[in-house]
């Protein structure tokens, strides 16, 4: 069976059900609205848990996180009060512990309500893997499942890496990076100034003694601290500076092109931009100017073309170099992307297409060609509203939003006065009142309101959990 949250307040008001879809094909829960107290419905209306709680989050592994009278508890689907209504804080149950604050301090309790791990924390987060993060008197560690610390002390544990279960932690103390494998052990002692994680190459680009390089997972040394910046990897290429002059190094640190230049940016269609004596050229992976000719201004290549500006021609070029369309009425240009670029002067902007013609024409307003927005549309900023364009310049929604989200597999969140849900053809397909509202794939909707946390297919069907939501669309 659904459940539904229903808040009740002081003057009453009947309003869509918090962040339940507002359409024909909604099952129309309503909530009754009157600031006080909260209360469980069903899909069918009915009144299932009684209209006594202060606030209520959504169900999880069975169990949901209660409040009254500033103390927290956990009910089951009955309304049952599981576990009272007597700690400080807490959080949902992950597995079968959760942490819980009872008197300043924080343990962990099983399901049960038994005090599995004491109250000896000043913090402490939900289990993953049989770890967790703890904090005490100002530092932090790892402890196990049985509550034994199993980590050094140190002022920082970042997980924010962690993808699999023997991925390390990356922790910092007294200003300096390391490396903690899941069982506590430092793989790498704190000695870096900074560290950073690189998504999908099992690497770590660290600072020692003002010199940059790369180490793995393990701390083996990759490549060399011999570098005073690093940029990223890029066509199997990576940017670095040694002696106040760029360069390009591999994946194992071999140089390829030698250090001999202000700036670089990273590698695109087989070319880089290369900065000298305050002029810009282009480099193959051979280090040669393959246009031969020198530039004050230009872009990288993106979908085969690049802007260039000399004193004898302004606009872009092919990858053979040949200009194929020439600048008209504007004097910059952004990369292309999806075959538009955004070209501006200093207070007009529009867009054009990869022939050089106009699809949006020069105006008083912002543009921008987003990867994260439908492919080939247009973000337009006028008068503090967001609309998209489509290709052809033609509206794909109104300009009346605040925010517009990403696009997946055809839709994608919006908000003017509420949150609402847009397709690729810019139609509206459920308004919502909620604090925040993401798509996040196969027709399912993760909605944030307050404390509550659930999830709706494209119907506005409401789901507690992400399984039960997919598990419901697969049906259909």
């Amino acid at each position: 069976m659904k459940y539904f949250i229903l808040i009740v307040f002081a003057v009453i008001s009947v309003i869509f059900s918090s962040c339940k879809g507002q359409n024909k094909n909604a099952d129309n829960i309503k909530i009754i609205n009157i600031p006080i107290k909260w209360e469980y419905i069903d899909t069918e209306g009915k009144h299932v848990i009684p209209c006594i709680y202060d606030n209520v989050n959504s169900f999880r592994g069975g169990l949901a996180l209660v409040e009254q009278n500033e103390k927290v508890g956990y009910i089951d689907k009955t309304g049952t009060i599981v576990i009272p209504v007597m700690y400080d804080r807490a959080s949902l149950f992950q597995g079968e512990y959760a942490p819980v604050e009872l008197n300043g301090k924080w343990g962990y309790i099983n399901r049960r309500n038994e005090t599995v791990i004491p109250f000896d924390f000043d913090e402490a987060y939900p289990f993953s893997e049989d770890i967790a993060i703890i904090g005490q008197n100002g530092k932090y560690y790892l402890i196990d499942k049985n509550g034994k610390i199993i980590s050094n002390a140190y002022d920082e544990i970042n997980d924010d890496i962690r993808s699999i279960d023997n991925d390390p932690f990356m922790v910092k103390l007294d200003e300096k990076w390391g490396l903690i494998d899941s069982k506590g052990f430092e793989v790498v002692p704190p000695k870096y100034q900074y560290m950073s994680g690189v998504d999908g190459k099992n690497l770590f680009s660290v600072a020692l003694n003002d010199k940059w390089g790369f180490i793995d997972k393990n701390g083996a040394e990759v490549i060399a601290f011999n570098y005073e910046h690093i940029g990223g990897f890029a066509e199997g290429k990576i940017g670095v500076a040694l002696d106040g002059k760029w360069g390009f190094i591999d994946t194992i640190g071999k140089v390829i092109i030698l250090f001999m230049y202000d700036s670089v940016d990273r590698f695109s269609n087989g070319f880089a931009l290369c900065r000298q004596d305050r002029e810009y050229i282009f480099i193959n992976k051979s280090n040669e100017n393959v246009f031969n000719q020198k530039l004050k201004q230009a872009n990288r290549f993106c979908d085969g073309l690049a802007w260039i500006e000399s004193d004898t021609q302004k606009g872009f070029i092919n990858t053979e170099g040949k200009k194929v369309i020439t600048a008209d009425g504007y004097d910059w240009a952004e990369c292309f992307n999806e075959g538009l670029s955004v070209v501006s002067t200093m207070y007009e902007c529009g867009v054009i297409n990869k022939k050089g013609n106009f699809i949006v024409p020069m105006g008083i307003y912002h543009l921008e060609l987003w990867e994260d927005n439908q492919p080939g549309s247009i973000m337009i900023h006028k008068n503090y509203m967001n609309g998209l364009l489509r290709c052809d310049g033609t509206p794909l929604t109104p300009l009346k939003y605040n925010f517009i989200g990403h696009f997946s597999e055809g839709y994608a969140a919006v908000e003017s006065v509420n949150y609402a849900v847009v397709d690729n053809t810019g139609k509206e397909l459920l308004a919502l009142s909620c604090d925040r509202v993401e798509y996040i794939g196969n027709g399912i909707l993760e909605i944030w309101n307050g404390r509550d946390n659930f999830f709706l297919d494209l119907q506005g069907n409401k789901y507690n959990t992400l399984g039960k939501a997919q598990e419901a669309v697969k049906k259909n």
